[in-house]
């Protein structure tokens, strides 16, 4: 995706404490000098570099750290890290009741089953995974894109269009494209993060997707808690971004950015990094102004802060996926200390190589998903929806 810069704004200070005044959601027009991008050196060696060192910089911007996989920054993340260890190996990323289909299915039968051996594990293990599992048939035809995307140099957006949003629709939708169950998929690669929750030291930045959950599809009286959310945000959504109708109401689970073969890594990270940092900070502003507009003000601000710090220590990081051509990598950000975030890269947990790794992909995103079901919406519902009170707001900027 391609950034967009922009000059001198004024902004929020998302760590502060957010007043309540007749229930009006805060100000957006609080200046501060401090908000003004860094003007960094002329002789850097490339805008990349100098949007990197400026986030290092910034104390609203993020620190790029190394993701081992047999280390997890931070230990609720062990288990997750585990499963994607062991999607990467190949080993047991398929039910066993799906065995003889696939592997007796014309497209894996021709290339042998040996690397197959440990492909299958207990049918029960994958009943609790959102999303589907795609025939071998409709895998096929996402290998058949991928190489033809590969040999005729599709650029970005062709590999979008041919492969990657075929492949998430085969897993949230299915063959006839069916919107069904609690995660969905979009692609957002026009939608823009609200500039007061960028990081201070860099324009706006965007990705390609979003896995979102739709959690008022089987509780429509969540509908009327998620509205009365918008009225007080200043997105006027439940998400860090604006002027997304598809995206009011149903909370971003999963973000990826992607490239096509041989583009810059590093200009991915700075993408995804920033997109995290701004869905950090408007959680945090979120929580804080829902917790002020609740006691009427009758805290001090360390009070508060101590309060959402309590509160967002309970959302331990945010996962992510940045894909480069074929291959599939997972990232993931966590909380530092003050407003910085730190950004996790990366890891390989699948490509469109081949069926097999493919079915790689399939079963890391199916995870990632249950990651977002059981802590991301438990998190999101007990410090955000059901704290959300019946006041509503109708100024905004």
């Amino acid at each position: 995706m391609e950034n967009t810069p922009t000059g001198k704004r004024r902004k929020l200070d998302v760590n502060s404490t957010p007043r309540a005044s007749n229930q009006r959601a805060p100000s957006l027009s609080a200046a501060s000098s401090a908000s003004e991008p860094y003007s960094l050196p002329s002789r850097s060696s490339s805008p990349l570099k100098r949007q990197v060192m400026g986030l290092s910089l910034d104390d609203t911007g993020f620190d790029s750290r190394h993701l081992d996989i047999d280390k997890p920054p931070v230990l609720s993340a062990a288990q997750l890290f585990s499963a994607l260890a062991d999607i990467s190996d190949g080993d047991g990323i398929l039910p066993f009741d799906r065995r003889d289909e696939i592997l007796d299915s014309s497209e894996v039968r021709e290339m042998g089953h040996r690397r197959w051996k440990n492909a299958f594990r207990e049918s029960a293990e994958f009943q609790h995974l959102p999303g589907r599992i795609p025939s071998p048939q409709e895998v096929a035809t996402i290998l058949k894109r991928a190489t033809d995307c590969q040999e005729l140099g599709h650029e970005e957006a062709g590999w979008n269009e041919e492969v990657h949003g075929h492949l998430l629709a085969a897993v949230f939708r299915g063959p006839l494209d069916l919107e069904e169950g609690l995660f969905n998929y979009t692609k957002c690669t026009t939608v823009r993060p609200h500039k007061n929750f960028l990081p201070r030291s860099i324009g706006t930045k965007m990705i390609d997707y979003c896995i979102y959950a739709d959690p008022s599809r089987n509780d429509p009286a969540l509908a009327h808690t998620l509205q009365s959310l918008c009225e007080k945000t200043p997105t006027l959504s439940v998400n860090h971004v604006v002027h997304v109708k598809r995206l009011q109401l149903r909370p971003i689970v999963l973000s990826i950015e992607t490239k096509e073969p041989g583009q810059n890594l590093n200009a991915a990270e700075v993408q995804m990094g920033t997109w995290h940092t701004a869905q950090w900070a408007f959680l945090r502003y979120t929580v804080l102004m829902l917790l002020r507009i609740n006691t009427q003000g009758s805290l001090t601000d360390d009070e508060y802060n101590k309060q959402v710090d309590e509160a967002m220590s309970e959302l331990p990081f945010i996962p992510g996926i940045i894909v480069m051509g074929h291959r599939w990598l997972f990232v993931m950000s966590t909380q530092g200390k003050g407003k910085k975030i730190q950004f996790w890269t990366e890891y390989e947990f699948g490509s469109t190589h081949n069926i097999r790794d493919i079915y790689q992909i399939i079963s890391g995103l199916r995870e990632l998903a249950s990651w977002a079901e059981t802590v991301y919406l438990p998190w999101f519902q007990k410090h955000i929806l059901d704290t959300v009170g019946s006041e509503t707001s109708n100024d905004k900027t």
